[in-house]
């Protein structure tokens, strides 16, 4: 007990010790911003996450330094590569972050989450090999990206559906279809592909059509069907 109560005074007091516990705090400062951003939004991964993430790829930093410190005052002659571990940090941290991604048919969750736990990861290695100004730069760019970007201004994509028509195979005019949906100034005709049916004369078409937004979904449908009457079902899917 004496002697670990010896080691923490000693680690306040000498001068490597306070640098390492300096790092240690920074990465945990750095990372709580990023994860209450996420954490705000309701995502899986929080400011917990976000924060062990950081402070462990950090401490491993600052393991790799101790490492080669040591390497260097044995009087080694090969050069110990410090950068070994920051690049198993990176790796791993991404099969952390493919877990949060979840797949919807088209639709993917959980993108913005996953690069933010690797970003994190990566401000977790600058702050630990002491480069406070980059972590603290690059977490303040991450975040305010994050934030303006998910506002009404930020640059909006669109959201994509499979629209798929069945009728019969005498009722199909690709071109005149392809025409009709286009007179809609809510979506936009992305794609098509055709099966046809020959046993019970019918066709299955399927349209990638996209939306501004998820809102659209219902109104679309519901255009799509007064403007082909023709149809036997019509089906609008994620």
């Amino acid at each position: 007990m004496n002697e670990w109560l010896e080691s923490v005074k000693l680690a306040f007091t000498d001068e490597q010790g306070v640098e390492c516990i300096r790092r240690l705090l920074c990465a945990v400062a750095l990372s709580a911003i990023v994860g209450y951003e996420r954490q705000r939004k309701g995502r899986a991964a929080g400011i917990r996450t976000h924060i062990l993430v950081c402070l462990g790829a950090a401490l491993l930093m600052i393991l790799s330094d101790e490492f080669a410190n040591e390497w260097m005052q044995s009087g080694a002659t090969v050069w110990m590569d410090r950068g070994r571990i920051a690049q198993g940090i990176i790796t791993g941290v991404g099969f952390l972050g493919a877990g949060t991604i979840v797949n919807h048919g088209r639709d993917q969750h959980g993108l913005t989450t996953a690069a933010m736990i690797w970003f994190v990861a990566a401000v977790g290695v600058a702050a630990g090999a002491g480069m406070y100004m980059l972590a603290t730069l690059s977490t303040l760019l991450a975040t305010f990206i994050v934030m303006i970007l998910d506002t009404p201004y930020g640059l909006k994509g669109r959201v994509y559906y499979t629209l798929n028509v069945t009728m019969k195979s005498g009722d199909m005019n690709m071109d005149s279809l392809i025409e009709r949906l286009r007179t809609q100034k809510k979506i936009k005709v992305k794609a098509n592909g055709v099966v046809l049916d020959r046993e019970n004369d019918r066709v299955s078409i399927d349209f990638l059509i996209g939306t501004k937004s998820d809102a659209q979904h219902l109104a679309v449908q519901e255009s799509v069907i007064k403007l082909i009457p023709e149809a036997i079902t019509i089906d609008l899917r994620y």
